[in-house]
């Protein structure tokens, strides 16, 4: 039986998606950076989550620090970084689907 990555179930699947919106919440792709380790994870999840546009909010260590934020409404990056600056170290940056 094959070993799948992370909940999608393959690396690929995290470059397949870039914006989904189901309903009213909206599926982001980002990069963070400063993310080494389960830790770091935990605290992102936990300071992102704590925003109230924000849903839910899934972070990779492999590749290290992707991330897939489901928003109720659209967010800017502005405003994630803005909410991420409660901790010291991390930077988010949106990840440009390449269609070649």
């Amino acid at each position: 039986m094959a070993k799948k990555d992370g909940p999608l179930g393959a690396k690929e699947g995290i470059k397949a998606m870039d914006t989904i919106s189901s309903g009213k919440r909206m599926r982001r792709r980002y990069q963070i950076n400063g993310i080494s380790c389960g830790s770091c994870v935990s605290k992102v999840k936990k300071v992102l989550e704590s925003h109230p546009e924000i849903g839910k909010t899934e972070i990779f260590l492999a590749p290290k620090g992707a991330t897939i934020i489901t928003m109720k409404r659209k967010l800017s990056i502005e405003d994630i970084q803005k909410q991420l600056n409660e901790l010291e170290g991390y930077t988010i940056t949106k990840i440009i689907q390449d269609n070649n």
